[in-house]
Order: C-alpha cells, then structure tokens, then sequence
C-alpha cells in the first residue's frame, strides 16, 4: 500500500511546509491550526491517561534525550537518498516509538499528551528546546535533507 503525500498536491516537500511553518511560529493562531492537524483536541484539554499524568518535564526531557539518540543512530545506518522520504520518516518514527514506549512503558499518545500539559514548562526550558531542535536536524538527515 503506497500512501500519498498530501503536501505533493501543491507541489510542496515536507521541508518546505516546514519552512513556511517556521515563518509563523509565533502566530498562535497558526500554532492552534497545526496542533489541530497533529490530532490535538480542539479546545487544547488533552485526555490525560494516569501513564501520561506520571510524565514530568524532567521525565519528558529524559525520553526526548533518548529519542534523539535513537534517531541519530538510525540515520547513521540510513541509506541516503535511495528511499522514499516519507517512508523513511514514517518507519524511523514507528522504531523510536515501540523502543522509547518499550523503554519508558508509556505509548506515544501518552507522551504527545503530557507534553501538551507540561508545555508551558517545556517551552521555557532551554535544554528541552535545544534537544527538540536537534530532533528535528536528525529526522532531515534521516530522511536525506
């Protein structure tokens, strides 16, 4: 099964949504839309399962850590360039996952919703800043960008 690429219908590349989207980070406007397309709940109130209560800042700092290592160690090994973009990303994003939910025992869902409630704490600190900007160079590498 070949899923498509919503942003091939306008010709865009996921690094170039990215760009545009880096033009209005701080628009909250544009901010609420993207969470809203992530699958965020439209009035911002995650449901917070008791896994994803457990999760501190510090904790979340730690999986991010963790996660980031996974990645870079993965793009290490990737192939460049003989890959569908996409698919790589999807792939490498489902490796981290079962190994950071495997590790930690929280899902996905749990950390995107204790991140959600910590985010005024988690946007103040520089060190958690730092590693989601470093997550975000290894997936581009990742993915041959």
């Amino acid at each position: 099964m070949q899923l498509s690429d919503p942003l091939e219908k306008y010709g865009m590349s996921s690094s170039d949504f990215n760009k545009v989207l880096a033009e209005y980070e701080d628009d909250p406007a544009v901010h609420e839309a993207v969470s809203a397309l992530m699958g965020a709940p439209p009035d911002g109130a995650a449901t917070v399962t008791e896994a994803a209560a457990n999760l501190t800042p510090v904790k979340l700092l730690d999986i991010h850590k963790y996660m980031l290592t996974e990645y870079e160690n993965l793009a290490k090994q990737s192939d460049k360039g003989s890959r569908d973009a996409a698919i790589v990303s999807f792939a490498a994003q489902a490796i981290v996952s079962g190994k950071a939910e495997a590790k930690y025992k929280v899902s996905s869902e749990d950390i995107e919703s204790a991140v959600l409630a910590h985010q005024g704490a988690l946007t103040s600190n520089a060190e958690f800043s730092e590693v989601n900007m470093k997550l975000q160079k290894a997936i581009a590498k990742l993915m041959g960008l």
